[in-house]
């Protein structure tokens, strides 16, 4: 009997955001048989895909956060590797603030390790600005492989070097295809569970951080809808800033035009409902959500600091934040006439954003170094 190879992938929290969502379709297509995912997590709370993890025969593990205790979060990071044997541990992280899981796997004698880096900016503050700095130089000295999941979010992680000479694995954040091809019927039926069905849809789908800049999407809703009356905005999302959301949205008096719909399990079929995104960002690893957008046949408004890699086709419109909200609305408007929405797997395909073939990818990856 062939033994299954566990690879041991360390988040936060295993939750709806991009990074998540990125591993769960993964974790569905690849061959269990030949592999198994594990999760490392440093949130005590149950995560949106614990469930769905622990049916597909996954573990999951929790180890005090460094919030709790820089001492703590160590002490349980070197005592989890000392008794858990893995070959390959996947690290997560949007910066290399804290690089402690990849130091206490390499102190435990893990074989493989990588760290992967999903965004091009990371928490504010001189000490994590410096911790940066430090880890990117001292990286090599802990992790077997870099990953990053564009050009701007290697640069940031691993520095400019490094990423011009190679040294780092672009891997793209793909997208089951297929669940976003525009049908027409679940259009007609989304809508009319939302009561937009004569509305011209917005939509956007991310955390209510800082990052994604939900208080300048509310700004352009609001110069839009003077001009047309009959649009919507979804917001698709949990986070920290809802509540200031809200009040921003209850004192501009548009709360009847806006949805908050929080987690959502259907964001492909939502998509479906949409006539446009929106996706004004301050900075992005990749921005998958733009990618499944345009998967869905939908054009994009992104801001011009979303990696150039989300490009993928004529769908994508990129503007300056410096732009007032009226002329992001303008042009916005330059397409809210209904047109055909057609199947766009091609496009995907192409751009190398398809699930199955990256998932090949990477399974070739770890059972090749599993082996050595």
């Amino acid at each position: 009997m062939i033994e299954i190879l566990r690879i041991l992938h360390v988040v936060n929290k295993m939750d709806r955001g991009g990074i998540e969502t990125l591993l769960m379709s993964i974790y569905r297509n690849i061959d269990k048989t030949k592999i198994q995912f594990d999760f490392l997590v440093s949130k005590h709370e149950e995560g949106e895909y614990d469930e769905e993890i622990l049916r597909l025969g996954g573990k999951i593990y929790r180890v005090r956060s460094r919030r709790e205790g820089f001492l703590k979060n160590k002490s349980d990071l070197n005592q989890f590797f000392r008794e858990h044997d893995y070959q390959i541990v996947h690290v997560h992280v949007s910066s290399m603030t804290n690089i402690q899981s990849i130091k206490s796997a390499k102190k435990n004698k893990v074989s493989t390790r990588i760290i992967h880096c999903h965004n091009t900016q990371g928490p504010k503050g001189l000490m994590h600005e410096f911790m940066h700095r430090y880890n990117r130089l001292i990286i090599d000295r802990y992790c077997t492989d870099k990953f990053a999941c564009s050009a701007d979010a290697a640069m940031w992680g691993f520095g400019k070097k490094k990423t011009n000479k190679g040294k780092v694995n672009i891997f793209n954040n793909a997208i089951n295809t297929t669940k976003f091809v525009y049908k027409d019927e679940v259009r007609k039926e989304k809508r009319k569970e939302l009561g937009v069905e004569d509305s011209f849809v917005i939509g956007h789908v991310g955390r209510f951080v800082e990052q994604k800049n939900h208080g300048f999407i509310i700004n352009i809703f609001n110069e839009l809808i003077k001009i047309e009356k009959k649009a919507k905005l979804l917001l698709v999302g949990v986070g920290r800033l809802e509540e200031d959301i809200k009040r921003q949205i209850e004192e501009l008096g548009i709360e009847k035009s806006v949805f908050m719909l929080g987690s959502r399990a259907d964001v492909n079929e939502l998509m479906q409902a949409m006539d446009v995104f929106l996706f004004p960002s301050l900075f992005e690893g990749l921005g998958i959500v733009a990618i499944e957008a345009q998967a869905a046949d939908l054009h994009v408004f992104a801001s011009d600091v979303v990696p150039k890699e989300a490009n993928i086709s004529e769908l994508f419109h990129s503007l300056s934040l410096n732009d007032e909200p009226l002329k992001w609305a303008e042009e916005i408007l330059k397409y809210s006439k209904n047109k055909a929405r057609i199947d766009r797997t091609e496009d995907i395909i192409k751009s190398n954003y398809d699930i199955k073939a990256n998932t090949e990818w990477i399974t070739n990856f770890y059972l090749d170094h599993a082996k050595n």
